[in-house]
C-alpha cells in the first residue's frame, strides 16, 4: 500500500462508513482525527516498524542509502519504538481516551519528521517530496484536531452544555 492511503484513502472511507452508520455523531474534525491517528499513525508506523524491525538492512539502503552493517541496530531500535507508538494508535480506535494522546505522539513524530526533510539538504527525489508532503499533511490533521480538543476542554471546563463526541469517552454517573 502506498503512503496516499495512509492518509487520504482508507481514512476518508472510514469517516464516510462511520458519518453514514452513525448519524449522531457529526463533527467532522473529531472524525477525521480518529481515524488519521488509526491509519497514519497506527497502520503506517506500526507496518514501517515491522519493516524496520524484521529487515533493518532494507530501511538502511533504500531509505537513508547507507550500507555500512552498524547502522542495523539503530534502525531496528526505531523499528521497535514505531511499532510501539503505532499499536497505541491502532487501540485508540476502541479505546477513545487514548485517541488524543495517540495524535499529540503522532503529531510531534510526524512534525519533527517533516521539519527534518524540510531542513535538510536531500535530493528531490519523489519519494522524499511525498515523505515530506505526508509528513506535514498528517501533522496538520493531527495539530487541528488537537486545538479543537484543546477548545471543546476549555468550553466544558467553563461549564458550557455539549454533546459527547465520537472520540471521548462517555460521562460517568457522578457527572465528573
Amino acid at each position: 500500500m502506498t503512503i496516499l492511503s495512509f492518509f487520504v484513502v482508507l481514512p476518508t472511507v472510514s469517516i464516510l462508513i462511520e458519518w453514514a452508520v452513525r448519524p449522531q455523531r457529526r463533527d467532522l474534525l473529531l472524525l477525521i482525527g480518529r481515524w488519521i491517528v488509526f491509519w497514519a499513525v497506527g497502520i503506517r508506523l506500526f507496518t514501517a516498524g515491522l519493516s524496520q524491525a524484521m529487515r533493518p538492512e532494507y530501511t538502511a539502503e533504500v531509505i537513508f542509502d547507507v550500507t555500512s552493517p552498524v547502522v542495523l541496530p539503530f534502525i531496528q531500535e526505531l523499528g521497535f519504538a514505531n511499532l510501539a507508538l503505532g499499536l497505541v494508535a491502532i487501540v485508540s480506535v476502541l479505546k477513545r481516551e487514548w485517541v488524543a494522546p495517540a495524535a499529540l505522539a503522532g503529531a510531534m513524530f510526524f512534525g519533527l519528521a517533516g521539519l527534518r526533510h524540510a531542513l535538510v539538504a536531500e535530493d528531490a527525489t519523489g519519494t522524499r517530496i511525498v515523505a515530506l508532503a505526508s509528513d506535514l499533511f498528517i501533522f496538520a490533521v493531527l495539530t487541528g484536531y488537537l486545538l479543537r480538543r484543546g477548545i471543546r476542554s476549555r468550553s466544558r471546563a467553563r461549564g458550557e452544555r455539549r454533546r459527547p463526541h465520537a472520540d471521548e469517552p462517555a460521562p460517568s454517573a457522578s457527572g465528573s
